[in-house]
């Protein structure tokens, strides 16, 4: 019995060996293992500019609505909309501290 086990032993050795150096020898997948390293660099590349690009577009969206509200506010200001006392109101140093109620009539509607 144990000596069936060394033959196939043999056997596998040289069968592997042989299969081993014919691998080794073989240079036709080289370009397809090449290519599908090269695949994987430039898809991960897309990736990250498609995600770049995304959030270049979100800041830009987000700052032209600041924009809008900044120049909404400026408007809406210079057409009367716009009071003083509230900006008094909101630059009054004990507001949002609760030092009690704020004397102004505005206050109730804000």
């Amino acid at each position: 019995m144990q000596r069936t086990e060394v033959r196939f032993a043999r056997f596998l050795c040289r069968r592997f060996g042989v299969t081993w150096r014919a691998l080794r020898a073989d240079r036709r997948g080289g370009v397809a293992i090449i290519t599908a390293l090269a695949a994987l660099v430039l898809i991960g590349f897309a990736g990250l500019a498609i995600d770049v690009a995304s959030w270049q577009v979100t800041k830009r969206q987000m700052q032209g609505a600041a924009d809008q509200a900044a120049i909404g506010a400026v408007v809406a200001y210079l057409a009367g909309g716009g009071d003083d006392r509230e900006v008094r109101f909101h630059q009054r140093p004990e507001r949002g501290r609760g030092l009690g109620q704020p004397s102004d009539p505005l206050a109730n509607r804000l």
